[in-house]
């Protein structure tokens, strides 16, 4: 975004400059003073392509009109213009729910969900090769975006049952929240447990997949959430043991203002 300026009759954007003791160097934002207050007249904003891409305003209420590119496959996230740090989310593909033990009748335990990290990161004009992680732990990345900027997260599967208890297996806990999108939504729900002679566990919030039970099967993660895959279930005697399930794949978002 820039000024725009009458250049023989055509108007054209404009980027602004300021003299620091002789460097030249481009203005990110300018203010004016109306009436006491300071108020915003030009702010150098980031402009990429790739992926599917949404503008929403009054992001998560701020008034800001944010760009929301989300990858839900591998692909290219090309940036034009880098006047400011991006927004980026990294969802991990979920993991496997676990198989009833070998010749042992306990039931298995969900799959954890994908790790998480919502950070912010600067980026430089070029092209960044994305990678979206697989289902049962594929890795999430944006090239030239370093992890290090913030601490990854993830939710936990729910048990099984041993053999001895006949009862649903354990839900799986709710995966991390995140409001990249605009909105506040979980990601990579941890998946059930399978069940003992009883129904499989519910997967948490964020995708997590049921775990199998007696005579009702479970599900895998939910596809681009990060969602564990529920366990393996343990029906009663000469009944199946349905499951495990797997996890579900990742997800790649990456925002920022241009409004």
């Amino acid at each position: 975004m820039g000024i725009p300026v009458d250049v023989d009759g055509v108007w054209k954007d404009a980027k602004p400059y300021v003299n620091d003791n002789g460097s030249w160097k481009e203005v990110q934002y300018a203010y004016t003073n109306v009436n006491g207050s300071w108020k915003q007249v030009f702010a150098n904003f980031n402009k990429a392509t790739g992926g599917s891409v949404k503008d929403v305003s009054n992001y998560n209420g701020t008034g800001e009109t944010w760009r929301v590119h989300t990858f839900t496959g591998n692909g290219t996230f090309t940036v034009e213009v880098a006047a400011q740090p991006f927004r980026v989310l990294l969802v991990d593909g979920g993991l496997r729910g676990g198989s009833k033990p070998y010749g042992v009748c306990d039931s298995g335990g969900g799959g954890a969900g994908g790790y998480v990290l919502d950070y912010h990161q600067s980026l430089g004009v070029a092209s960044h090769p994305v990678v979206v992680g697989g289902a049962n732990g594929g890795s999430s990345s944006v090239s030239g975006a370093g992890t290090s900027s913030g601490a990854r997260s993830r939710a936990s599967g729910g048990g099984g049952r041993p053999c001895a208890t006949d009862a649903s297996g354990h839900s799986g806990t709710d995966g991390p929240t995140s409001n990249i999108s605009g909105s506040n939504k979980h990601y990579a729900g941890g998946g059930g447990g399978g069940g003992m002679a009883r129904a499989g566990g519910y997967g948490g919030a964020g995708g997590g997949g049921r775990g199998g039970g007696q005579n009702q099967g479970g599900s895998g993660g939910a596809a681009n959430t990060g969602g564990g895959g529920g366990g393996q279930g343990n029906g009663s005697p000469g009944t199946p043991s349905p499951g495990p399930y797997n996890g579900g794949s990742g997800i790649v978002m990456v925002a920022y203002q241009i409004g």
